[in-house]
């Protein structure tokens, strides 16, 4: 078999939040996740009988989600690499590994199976569950995960802000959202053509690519304005796919103004890039590549 790997981000890319009250919350020390262990049951006379594997989070989300034993031979490594609350999943050959931030051990054990859980569903390519009992697991466990990370922005620390990037988030923020979205990190990425944003859940950041720093105001404040969109509207969940452009986000999109002539700027941009990929020749490399150069060659 292949070897695949999937990852949360994210990526999108999370301390527990609860949803009743907007609070975060940890697990107490008995409570904790631990690492694989194993007990030994003893007979009277001092004889081994049998020794029990305790199971891991594989396992255990794996039995829970499918109703049966897992089949794969399983790992689960805990590290301090990750940033806050990421994880990966990886499948190769007979074996899957799992590994998690050491952050994620001190959270509720059903928000970590969720978390699993989403990922086994990825990295097997399983969309569906057909059994009630195991649709009924999904869904506690994988929501909770989703709640969690949805409501992560509440105790991420905001001390990442350009200046350039907050002019444009507090007038977007003024003329579409009437004053009322929280401000998040605002930072630069790189100078990508092909992803001009993103938006982390995990980290309350609003990443902007480098190529639109000396952009014309309009098209960096639309590009601002839909990563905001994200924040607000968060993301929805069913199985193993998750959606971020809703039909409410898409709508509140076009009342942009002039967006559709900024999409279509953005499009020959797209399709110009793409070209350029195809014929395998190279932007210049002695210096950024901005927006504009893509109206001036």
């Amino acid at each position: 078999m292949s070897e695949q790997n999937f990852a949360i981000l994210e990526k999108p890319d999370t301390p527990t939040a609860n949803i009743s009250n907007n609070s975060i919350t940890v697990l107490r020390n008995n409570d904790k996740i631990e690492e694989q262990e194993s007990s030994i049951e003893y007979d009277d006379s001092g004889d081994i009988l049998a020794i029990n594997k305790r199971k891991n989070l594989l396992e255990h989300a794996y039995e829970r989600l499918f109703d049966k034993q897992i089949n794969y031979a399983t790992k689960v490594k805990f590290t301090s690499q990750f940033n806050d609350y990421n994880a990966n999943i990886r499948l190769s050959n007979n074996q899957i590994e799992l590994r998690l931030c050491r952050k994620w051990k001190q959270i509720d054990k059903e928000i970590v199976l969720g978390l699993v859980q989403s990922l086994l569903l990825k990295i097997l390519k399983k969309d569906r569950i057909t059994n009630n009992t195991t649709q009924r697991h999904e869904s506690i466990n994988i929501d909770l995960y989703n709640n969690f990370v949805k409501n992560l922005h509440i105790a991420a620390p905001k001390n990442k802000i350009d200046n350039i990037l907050l002019e444009s988030f507090n007038k977007v923020n003024d003329t579409y959202f009437f004053g009322q979205i929280e401000c998040p990190n605002l930072v630069w990425g790189s100078p990508s053509i092909r992803k001009l944003g993103s938006y982390d859940y995990k980290t309350d950041t609003i990443t902007i690519s480098e190529a639109l720093r000396n952009c014309e105001k309009e098209m960096l404040d639309y590009i601002v304005y839909h990563e905001m969109l994200h924040k607000k509207f968060k993301f929805s969940s069913k199985g193993a796919k998750n959606r971020f452009h809703s039909r409410e986000f898409k709508e509140a999109e076009k009342k942009f103004n002039n967006s559709e002539e900024i999409e279509r700027k953005l499009k020959y941009i797209n399709n110009y890039s793409n070209a350029k990929k195809r014929t395998r020749t190279n932007f210049p490399k002695k210096r950024k590549l901005g927006i504009l150069d893509f109206f001036s060659w």
